[in-house]
């Protein structure tokens, strides 16, 4: 699956490269470090997150909050 992530990735970076407007989905997961107790880091998909395309920097990328408190409730889970 990652590969397949890189390659959308390059496409639509080469897309903005060449001046197209590229707006994309958030993403309902995206990929953490995390620490575990002995303090070895570790990659784990965090649900509620942004993931590939969605973190591209050449794109502008949508994704939905809560209505009237999106800094108390976060991301919607259903976005």
């Amino acid at each position: 699956m990652r590969r397949r992530q890189e390659y959308t990735c390059n496409e639509l970076r080469r897309l903005w490269l060449q001046g197209v407007l590229v707006v994309i989905a958030a993403g309902n997961e995206g990929l953490a470090w995390l620490m575990d107790n002995d303090g070895d880091a570790y990659a784990a998909n965090m649900d509620l997150s942004i993931s590939d395309p969605g973190n591209l920097e050449d794109a502008i990328v949508v994704g939905a909050v809560h209505k009237s408190s999106p800094h108390h409730y976060g991301v919607s889970y259903f976005s």
